[in-house]
């Protein structure tokens, strides 16, 4: 879409933010579920062909290729739509039922059959391959207890690829402050988790493994 749209709908994004009651239980997966983030996220991900060449390109193919993958925090599904046909199976997660129920319909319409999961709970432990989850743990009030299920969901010799702007500001007030971590607090994090760094591109944005 042009520039000049997905600015005017950030901005809107940015005020239904500051307006909402966030000690309401479900206020926050409400907001991801609200016309406005969901057509965000559809402006700027919801092309089939829009595929995030620059996540395929930092995980080695056989990370993907015959693997369970889980596409965490998919918004848009796009990162997890890059590795269909490669992967045994690809899973979106997210809080929105509605992003969800766009992922499912675009993959069917190009002849995938995927699943999607939108509660913690129900990740299978030691089952995926490679997780995917980028720009997802700053938005979360657990980023700490998001990331210990996700490595749960993970068997010994998984890998994570991460993304991590724990960064607030009036542009993105929806990245949570309280739970801000520096670069070296996020990492002490993942080391407790049970990951370690394999191949890291900047900070602590790459490719992780589960080690215990």
């Amino acid at each position: 879409p042009p520039i000049g749209e997905v600015r005017a709908c950030d901005f809107w994004i940015v005020e239904e933010w500051r307006r909402l009651d966030r000690s309401t239980p479900g206020a926050i997966s409400a907001f991801y579920d609200s016309d406005l983030w969901v057509t965000w996220q559809d402006e700027c991900g919801g092309s089939w062909f829009d595929v995030p060449c620059m996540y395929i390109q930092a995980i080695p193919e056989d990370a993907a290729r015959g693997k369970r993958v889980l596409d965490f925090g998919a918004g848009s599904g796009k990162a997890g739509r890059g590795f269909l046909g490669a992967a045994a199976s690809v899973t979106f997660f997210d809080v929105s039922a509605r992003l969800l129920a766009g992922i499912k319909s675009l993959c069917a319409r190009h002849g995938h059959d995927v699943k999607t999961l939108q509660r913690l709970e129900e990740l299978p432990a030691d089952f995926y391959d490679l997780v995917v989850a980028v720009d997802v743990f700053e938005h979360v009030p657990d980023p700490r207890g998001v990331l210990q299920k996700i490595v749960e969901s993970m068997p010994i010799g998984g890998t994570l690829y991460q993304e991590v702007f724990f960064t607030s500001c009036d542009s993105i007030p929806y990245h949570l402050p309280a739970y801000y971590q520096t670069d070296e607090q996020w990492r002490a994090i993942c080391l407790a988790a049970g990951l370690r760094p394999v191949k890291i591109h900047h900070n602590n944005d790459g490719l992780w493994e589960r080690v215990g």
